[in-house]
Order: structure tokens, then C-alpha cells, then sequence
């Protein structure tokens, strides 16, 4: 792989895993927001599963491509910016659990 393309790879991870925490964010909202009622509070916990699994999948993401990404280069403060929104964005999901 030549350096062209490993730059270009490193771009993509950085801005698929920014991405996908915006998106997760927005899951974890839509889901704090439901209402649990009869067989609907089943399908409320099988989403906060799936949606603690994508932010594990999604860290993973993230350190890969904050490894990959050089340093003192803007990809690399993208990187860690992401990885910060998301460590805040599952902490006040566990907040938001804990205290509820």
C-alpha cells in the first residue's frame, strides 16, 4: 500500500468513526426517549444491547484509526475529538441509567 493510500484509508477510518458516534449519539436519544409499555420494554433493553455492542465495535474503530492517523496532524485531533465525544456520550448514558 502506497503512502497515498494509507492516507486516504486513515481519512475514511477517522471520518466513519466521527460518523458513527454521531449516529450512536443519536440512537442512544431516540432510545432514552421511548416509553416502556407491556413487550415494548424487551425491545427498549434489546436496543441499549445493540447499542452498548456498536459503541464497543465503534472504540475499536476509533483507537485503529487514532493509531493510524499521524501525529500533530488535524486527522489525529479528529481522531481523539471522536474518541472523547464518545467516552462523554457513554457516560451520561450511564449517568442517565444510574440516576433513573
Amino acid at each position: 500500500m502506497n503512502a497515498t493510500t494509507a492516507a486516504w484509508l486513515t481519512r475514511l477510518l477517522v471520518l466513519a468513526h466521527a460518523a458513527g458516534v454521531l449516529g450512536l449519539a443519536a440512537a442512544g436519544v431516540y432510545t432514552y426517549r421511548l416509553h416502556c409499555e407491556s413487550f415494548a420494554c424487551f425491545a427498549i433493553g434489546l436496543m441499549w444491547m445493540v447499542w452498548a455492542g456498536g459503541q464497543a465495535l465503534l472504540l475499536l474503530l476509533g483507537l485503529w484509526a487514532r493509531s493510524r492517523s499521524s501525529a500533530g496532524s488535524r486527522w489525529r485531533w479528529l481522531a481523539i475529538a471522536a474518541l472523547a465525544a464518545q467516552a462523554l456520550t457513554v457516560a451520561v448514558a450511564l449517568g442517565a441509567w444510574i440516576l433513573k
